[in-house]
């Protein structure tokens, strides 16, 4: 899903893109989340231009499983949770909990325009 809010009342718009990756482990899955992450970060922000973009959702995936995600952490997107996290000397809080592991799925991602509206 895509809206835009309009931060101005008139020109600038702040882009929003909701995105859920599907669950599960194996192969295809983890397939299915790469190209989402790919066709959300990479070609839907780029076709928007210049302009502030906060991806969210249940990306059911981290840093460490998702090279997409990685990719766009290393190359202008600001993970919000964890660059709030990190300006208290704290880890961002986990999104998902089973048992005895919490792990996070869950990310609100901003765009180096989105990143620099918010500061």
């Amino acid at each position: 899903q895509h809206t835009r809010v309009s931060i101005d009342g008139e020109n600038m718009w702040l882009h929003i893109i909701t995105v859920y990756c599907p669950a599960g482990e194996g192969e295809e899955p983890r397939r299915q989340r790469e190209r989402r992450l790919q066709h959300v970060l990479r070609k839907k922000a780029m076709e928007l231009g210049n302009v502030p973009v906060i991806v969210a959702g249940d990306l059911n995936t981290d840093e460490k499983r998702s090279y997409e995600l990685r990719h766009a952490l290393m190359n202008g997107w600001t993970d919000a949770a964890g660059a709030c996290a990190a300006g208290k000397g704290e880890d961002p809080m986990p999104t998902f909990t089973r048992k005895n592991c919490a792990s996070r799925i869950d990310y609100i991602l901003l765009n180096a325009f989105a990143a620099q509206a918010l500061q």
